[in-house]
């Protein structure tokens, strides 16, 4: 009898302790699967959040450098609008020699060259390059250089006769003055020299102290055949 009730109330505490470890089992499972969803969850926020806001930096940048650009054209048009450039204006200027041609077919500038003189000791070595084959040297024209100043235009040796440099003219715009010269060169129909040549023009002008540009122009000049 005693056996019988030992026994008995064996297999009810071994029951019990095995629903307890049932329950444990249970509630760490749970547990465990509430973590992984909450993980999972918070794994897939972040993503959508990531993905609903994308780094776009360099598309800003770009659109920014846009923005100036399309701005700083639209400041250039309305200032080349609003501010036209000055008006040119004659300049007076007076060949050395009166016909339309060169000052001198030979002289000593045997490559191409323009220059500007403001002082007479310049002039007089510029003279004496210009007539270096010349005996004697003529004399040095007096040019009053608190007025004018001298300018100097050469097209280099050439293989004949023919070939001329002449001023043409001076204008001036603001601070700038812009001297025209021919280049000319003979027409197949010419009848030509075979010597060889080194033209040089002279002329003054008004003198100035800003800039002098000199803008060349080739013409070909035909002869009556």
């Amino acid at each position: 009898m005693l056996r019988d009730a030992i026994s008995a109330r064996a297999w009810e505490i071994a029951g019990a302790a095995a629903r307890k470890s049932s329950d444990a089992r249970l509630s760490a499972s749970l547990s465990n699967s509430r973590d992984v969803s909450t993980v999972g969850m918070c794994s897939a926020m972040s993503l959508s959040r990531s993905r609903r806001v994308p780094v776009t930096w360099e598309a800003v940048l770009r659109r920014l450098i846009a923005f100036a650009w399309g701005c700083l054209t639209a400041v250039l048009v309305l200032s080349g609008c609003s501010s036209p450039s000055s008006p040119s204006t004659p300049v007076s200027l007076t060949r050395f020699r009166a016909e339309p041609t060169s000052f001198l077919a030979s002289s000593g500038y045997d490559q191409p060259l323009t220059l500007v003189i403001h002082d007479r000791d310049t002039w007089a070595r510029t003279w004496s390059d210009i007539n270096r084959l010349l005996s004697p040297v003529p004399a040095l024209p007096e040019i009053d250089f608190t007025k004018e100043m001298v300018l100097v235009a050469a097209i280099g040796s050439r293989p004949t006769s023919g070939f001329e440099v002449v001023f043409t003219g001076a204008t001036e715009s603001g601070d700038v003055v812009t001297v025209d010269v021919e280049s000319r060169s003979p027409g197949p129909t010419c009848v030509l020299l075979p010597v060889v040549t080194a033209p040089v023009d002279l002329a003054r002008i008004p003198r100035r102290n800003g800039a002098i540009v000199f803008r060349s122009t080739p013409k070909v000049v035909n002869c009556p055949a």
